[in-house]
């Protein structure tokens, strides 16, 4: 299989190839899903905690105030936008599936709170085979909590959806000490994950399992979802790592290869205005986590692609920063809300900007206006002169 996934992805557009897999898993999720997977439902007395609520009135905060009209009506839509926060304590037996992550119980049944995302149409299921006619290799715990999650490959969700967790559930008074916390061995790997890890004695002290292809078997286990942005847990994590800050005045921009799902056209054209303006050129993707806390807690103006690297604007906590997130065309209608959230949260000046659609949009690229692009940076430098 990973082999065709190679061949196709020589022969096709990854955008086209995602497009066409939602189109594949909507289908599969209405027909062999359903048939193989049934769900289970979770009783009402095993939810510790269950609430449906609107972040940005949580959070006493609006995304559209002060942005440009250009792009205000693309936000709109999270200003009601209601999230799912949960706590579930699951006492009967369960197993994690390695692959995917999800949770079963009863032999088939699938936990749907055992994955935060887990009724969004990209997630898949476990493939028929893996999980019906090939042998198990089985792993056996007490208790456990899941840190598995659909996002898990990607920089902001291991912090809000992931490690999150973990901060969440301790501020809820879950005794950690109790458990043996699930995470994959992808993510493991990953030099973010391995840098927070070794610099926080509190995580240290914690039990965990590495899942890679066995199945995990317990008697007892916790799926959680916090509120997407919760402040606290950003803020417990900033404080596992050193910050470095700086009133220098630094200007950066942060850039995205071609490689990547999104990428911009005429990055030549558009990095000489921006160093003509005297920012730096940098690819948060070629650094490790030291260096990115260190680069993001000294930043005092920014310009970016919209993309997980900018999660590092969390590390500048308590003093100012400027930025202007660039976006290719919204073909949807609507903007994600990840970073103008986490710079309202720590009342960043934020401004955003719309790319124009390119040659090469169904590959992921999209150009941005120099002319544009060089009055909106100015407009912001000027502001924080006067």
């Amino acid at each position: 299989m990973s082999f065709v996934k190679r061949i196709l992805k020589k022969l096709f557009p990854i955008v086209f190839l995602k497009e066409c897999f939602l189109w594949y898993n909507k289908i599969k999720l209405r027909t062999l899903d359903a048939l193989f997977y049934p769900h289970y439902k979770i009783s009402e007395d095993s939810f510790l905690r269950d609430f449906y609520l609107i972040p940005v009135q949580e959070y006493k905060i609006s995304l559209i105030k002060e942005l440009s009209s250009s792009v205000t009506p693309y936000f709109k839509f999270w200003e009601l936008w209601k999230d799912h926060e949960y706590i579930v304590h699951l006492q009967k037996p369960c197993v994690i599936e390695p692959a995917t992550g999800w949770a079963f119980v009863e032999g088939n049944k699938l936990v749907s709170e055992s994955l935060g995302l887990g009724h969004a149409p990209h997630v898949r299921k476990p493939g028929l085979f893996s999980f019906f006619i090939k042998k198990r290799r089985t792993t056996k715990f007490s208790k456990i909590v899941s840190l598995r999650d659909t996002g898990e490959d990607n920089y902001f969700h291991f912090y809000n959806d992931v490690i999150g967790k973990i901060f969440f559930l301790k501020n809820e008074g879950i005794d950690l000490n109790d458990y043996t916390f699930i995470v994959h061995e992808k993510l493991w790997e990953k030099n973010y994950f391995q840098s927070i890890y070794n610099s926080s004695t509190f995580l240290k002290s914690l039990k965990w399992h590495v899942q890679k292809d066995d199945f995990v078997e317990a008697n007892e286990s916790i799926f959680c979802k916090p509120l997407t942005h919760k402040p606290e847990i950003f803020q417990e994590i900033s404080s596992q790592v050193l910050r470095e800050f700086s009133q220098a005045g630094r200007r950066i921009y942060l850039k995205r290869s071609r490689s990547r799902l999104r990428f911009v056209e005429n990055e030549e054209e558009i990095e000489n205005v921006l160093i003509n303006l005297g920012f730096q050129v940098v690819d948060a993707a070629l650094l490790n986590l030291e260096e990115q806390v260190r680069l993001f807690s000294s930043v005092r103006f920014l310009v970016a692609i919209h993309g997980a690297g900018l999660t590092n604007i969390f590390f500048r906590q308590g003093q100012p920063l400027s930025m202007l997130e660039i976006f290719p065309y919204p073909e949807n209608g609507c903007l994600p809300f990840h970073y103008i959230m986490l710079a309202q949260q720590n009342k960043f000046r934020y401004n955003a900007m719309i790319g124009e659609r390119s040659s090469r949009n169904f590959s992921g690229g999209f150009n941005v206006n120099p002319v544009k692009l060089k009055e909106e940076v100015i407009r912001i430098l000027e502001y924080d002169e006067t």
